[in-house]
């Protein structure tokens, strides 16, 4: 059974796709982030959330070596951005607003911050890309405790919630956080994970 890369080093990232992506049943049961393999994504993407997950992937493929290519499924990268519909704000920069929003400069309570997430996979050895974005919308509940971001940490769940309830998502279960996310993703990942397993070679005994 080959495994698939996923193109991060942040092991909330990892999870996360990991836990889309055997929702949906992909045949596989091994997943592979950055430092598993010992590579280092240094290059800084730019342009579009789209361009970005692109950059991410292909910066992936390119230290994997042509050689060894056959030995995965396919690799997919995620790029994240952020809207702010009662400001008309929308950034590839979730790092920066997230700074600023959890100063308390750009939002009150109860206001919505929508994730555009962006999905790149590279089909292996075949190099085909395929990709999709779609947006999911969260709650802010605002941030009383004065967090601000540390790397590594996901601060930006502590103060948000799926609309309509007031538990912050960094405390909801895993099961229920994941279904949340198929509402929007389920449509947008079943075909691609769909190509993804025509390539899988069956296995006869």
């Amino acid at each position: 059974m080959k495994p698939i890369i996923i193109a991060t080093n942040n092991l909330g990232k990892f999870d996360q796709v990991v836990n889309l992506l055997t929702a949906l049943k992909v045949m596989t049961n091994q997943f592979l982030n950055l430092a598993d393999l010992n590579l280092v994504n240094d290059k800084e993407e730019t342009g579009t959330m789209l361009d970005r997950a692109k950059q991410k992937a292909l910066n992936c493929l390119e230290r994997l070596g042509q050689e060894n290519l056959s030995q995965y499924l396919c690799l997919v990268a995620n790029d994240t951005g952020t809207r702010l519909p009662s400001l008309n704000i929308e950034t590839e920069e979730s790092k920066k607003i997230a700074s600023q929003i959890l100063s308390g400069k750009l939002l009150k309570p109860g206001d919505q911050i929508c994730y555009v997430y962006t999905y790149a996979f590279i089909l292996l050895p075949s190099q085909k890309i395929l990709t999709t974005q779609v947006e999911i919308p969260f709650t802010y509940l605002g941030n009383p405790q004065k967090l601000t971001l540390a790397e590594g940490q996901n601060t930006m769940s502590q103060v948000k919630a799926i609309p309509g309830q007031n538990i912050p998502h960094s405390q909801i279960p895993n099961e229920v956080e994941i279904n949340y996310r198929l509402q929007f993703l389920r449509d947008k990942l079943t075909p691609i994970v769909s190509e993804i397993n025509s390539s899988v070679i069956p296995i006869f005994s």
